[in-house]
């Protein structure tokens, strides 16, 4: 097989290059950038790829080698169009635009910049659809460095014309390289990014072999809060701005979650296909138009969407919004789309509460038996942190039981509220009447998880005994709350 070498351009002062690790990134979006060139390679190449494979699927494998925990290799495969001659020429200069920019790999800059933040050395393979010839380029940056090159030779060889496709193999990890912890984070956030392609099966992505897929998020099914006894229905609003300033448009849908989730909350912004913020709890979008001035509110916790948008730029990293105040500006008329009739979703996710919740814990409190005899717990006193304001409590009743504390007769009660951010907390407002309250949270998301209902009283016997210990440890000397929390159960 012949084989011969040329030159490409990488046309960037060497200095420059060492930079790049050092940068603003994650590794999802690293990992992106050469999703996002397969993808954009297949998007402008999708009819000659269908034409030379009648069955043909872009498939993109990525495979990320551990030793000891550190990483040693990341290799990214893909089967689409791969890098043609005349691309080869400007391919490897950074901020070089493709001509063709209305894809994902718009900016020219992605596979570089991704390639050298994650190591110091990477190496390219491509085969392009329909040309004789692989090519393959290796850029070694302390090489770059040193020899304060400007161009890199690569190797060509002969190659099936009807073969295609593009591998990535980078080594020498810079401190930017993934944790094999963190993999499947990774994973989750990765398949956040794609929901759109994965979800329409027109892609196919696999991380160290598990295929990704995303899971659509459940939707409540409920009654309008306003009448109960109503028809339940599915609090899902689909909307279209059409264009708006002669330039932009919003269109895709705003809900309320079935169970109030951090993880699954907030709006998700795509463009051309791909999630730009909110592939995971922390980058969402969240306009209070929409989601709510306050995060801790029930809507805030329920209230979820997708936003596909038109005609907006964004950061070269494809992790910001440029034209946010454009955006932002939309919300207000967002909003009055949310509404359609009575169907007001924005006031169902303000108003709406899960209608057993009270009669599950009303149920609890009479199912709860006073101990016979107060429980005996000894302690040295210290100065206890008095408690916030005491919120509402949804149910009249409570749960009362006696502790000896230091041979003092206190009383604990626990009262069950719907609001807070904490499952429960210990409130001494009244510890000068020897009364200790439990506030339990009936709405945070472990009684979503574990309702109240299954859960019972081996839950709130060990938040009361939490509660409890907590308060031994707040007036004790003794550091290791632990110890006094598994000493309170063992007498229960």
């Amino acid at each position: 097989m012949s084989e011969h070498k040329k030159y490409t351009s990488i046309k960037l002062n060497a200095r420059v290059y060492n930079t790049y690790k050092t940068r603003p990134n994650t590794i999802p979006h690293a990992l992106g950038e050469f999703i996002d060139n397969a993808i954009g390679s297949y998007q402008q190449n999708k009819e000659r790829l269908i034409e030379n494979e009648p069955n043909y699927k872009l498939h993109i494998y990525i495979n990320i080698e551990w030793v000891d925990k550190k990483t040693t290799k990341i290799i990214i495969r893909d089967n689409a169009a791969g890098i043609s001659e005349h691309a080869y020429q400007t391919a490897f200069e950074p901020a070089h635009k493709p001509e063709d920019d209305k894809g994902l790999n718009e900016f020219g800059m992605g596979m570089k910049d991704a390639a050298l933040w994650l190591g110091d050395t990477w190496r390219v393979v491509s085969s392009a659809l329909g040309e004789p010839i692989k090519r393959d380029l290796t850029f070694d940056l302390k090489k770059v460095a040193d020899q304060n090159l400007t161009s890199l030779p690569y190797d060509e060889t002969e190659e099936e014309t009807w073969k295609h496709g593009t591998m990535i193999e980078i080594t020498n990890p810079t401190h930017n390289a993934p944790v094999q912890t963190k993999l499947q984070k990774i994973q989750e956030d990765i398949s956040g990014i794609y929901r759109e392609f994965l979800r329409n099966n027109e892609i196919e992505i696999r991380i160290n072999n598990d295929l990704l897929g995303f899971e659509e998020y459940e939707v409540l099914n409920a009654p309008y809060y306003a009448t109960p006894k109503g028809k339940s229905q599915e609090w899902k609003v689909e909307f279209d701005t059409g264009l708006i300033m002669g330039r932009y448009r919003i269109h895709g849908f705003v809900g309320l979650l079935e169970q109030m989730s951090k993880r699954q909350r907030g709006i998700v912004l795509l463009r051309r296909g791909r999630v730009i913020r909110g592939e995971d709890e922390n980058s969402c979008y969240e306009p209070k138009e929409i989601v709510s001035a306050t995060a801790s509110s029930p809507r805030a916790k329920r209230i979820f969407g997708e936003m596909f948008l038109e005609g907006f730029e964004v950061s070269h990293d494809k992790s910001e919004i440029m034209d946010m105040d454009a955006l932002d500006s939309i919300m207000p008329e967002v909003r009055k789309m949310l509404k359609v009739g009575e169907y007001d979703l924005l006031a169902q996710g303000d108003n709406y509460r899960k209608k057993d919740i009270a009669k599950e814990v009303k149920s609890l409190v009479g199912k709860h038996k006073e101990n016979k005899k107060p429980i005996s717990i000894d302690v040295t006193e210290k100065p206890v942190k008095q408690p916030e304001v005491e919120p509402q409590s949804i149910v009249e009743e409570i749960i009362k039981e006696a502790y000896a504390i230091k041979d003092e007769l206190y009383t604990l009660e626990v009262h069950f509220v719907n609001e807070g951010e904490d499952l429960f907390w210990l409130d001494t407002s009244e510890e000068e009447e020897k009364v200790l309250k439990c506030m339990v949270n009936c709405n945070h998301k472990f009684f979503e998880t574990y309702p109240v209902k299954k859960s019972g009283q081996s839950s709130v016997r060990l938040l009361m005994a939490l509660a409890v210990a907590k308060y031994c440890h707040q007036c004790d000397d003794v550091d290791d709350m632990v110890e006094r929390f598994n000493e309170i159960l063992g007498k229960i």
